[in-house]
């Protein structure tokens, strides 16, 4: 779980949000993505950092996931005066739902690289810059450099660099983390200034495998998808329909079962159930 965490702390550490940005754009926001993203912002506004920050746009085509970001992290922005916008594509043209332009825009969605780099051209603020999303294939997104020198989206961020385009506008990009971005995060986790758990919408055991990469692919969940071979028969399941399932939950659990976060006490709950069912076949 600390690998997602630790690709957007190095793709920040690449091309950081500046000291003087004020408004940010996520695209996607209701994805997995944009939460690892908001949480590596929080991170960084509870360190002082980013006092510029005012209002951050979520942008995607569908409400729920927007929804359940706002629920989860607006409360926590809030605390730093920093508000978090959504906006539905499909009902709302982006462009008139944003107030004047944005300093730092941060792509999730690979699909449409021409879509990203009009919004660039036409929404950046001056020097704004783009996050490119590390799923562009090099070549994609084509721009010209400051010097003349023809690039694109896709090779900004599988170079891992941050160059500025003959627009204006700045492009940074990386793909992946190391060795020392992971072990970044883990000081992060025991530290208490970050958790994943929280991202995990649904669990399976290994026998349900196959059903769950269908449902990544469908988008079923609002969150990552855990499969652990200690689960042994576990359906796939999201984190409230857990409290269907009899596995001898506590009164915490039961708690964070439905509020639809998972917990350490759930992981530990779901081990010794599974744990004392290997023995009982034994």
């Amino acid at each position: 779980m600390i690998e997602g965490p630790a690709c957007i702390y190095a793709s920040h550490k690449t091309g950081p949000i500046r000291g003087e940005d004020r408004t940010i754009l996520i695209n996607g926001g209701g994805g997995n993505m944009a939460s690892l993203h908001l949480k590596e912002i929080l991170y960084r506004l509870n360190q002082g950092e980013l006092t510029s920050l005012e209002i951050i746009y979520l942008a995607d085509i569908m409400d729920p996931g927007m929804d359940r970001a706002i629920s989860r992290f607006g409360h926590a922005f809030g605390r730093h005066d920093v508000e978090l916008l959504k906006v539905n594509v499909k009902e709302t043209e982006l462009g008139s739902a944003i107030d004047g332009k944005v300093d730092y825009y941060i792509e999730t969605v690979k699909q449409f690289p021409e879509l990203t780099l009009e919004r660039c051209r036409t929404m950046l603020s001056e020097n704004g810059m783009l996050m490119a999303y590390a799923g562009m294939a090099r070549g994609e997104g084509p721009v010209i450099l400051v010097d003349g020198t023809k690039y694109s989206i896709g090779d900004v961020h599988w170079d891992g660099k941050t160059l500025q385009t003959k627009q204006g506008f700045w492009i940074s990009g990386n793909t992946g983390s190391t060795v020392e971005d992971m072990v970044m995060i883990l000081r992060r986790l025991k530290t208490g200034d970050v958790t994943t758990l929280d991202d995990v919408g649904a669990l399976c055991g290994p026998k349900a495998m196959e059903e769950a990469l269908h449902a990544m692919h469908e988008k079923r969940y609002p969150g990552k998808i855990v499969a652990l071979p200690q689960y042994t028969g576990l359906p796939l399941t999201d984190i409230k329909g857990l409290e269907g399932l009899e596995y001898g939950w506590s009164v915490e659990d039961m708690e964070a079962i439905r509020a639809g976060v998972m917990t350490r006490g759930i992981d530990e709950t779901l081990l010794r159930h599974f744990a004392g069912e290997l023995q009982s076949s034994k």
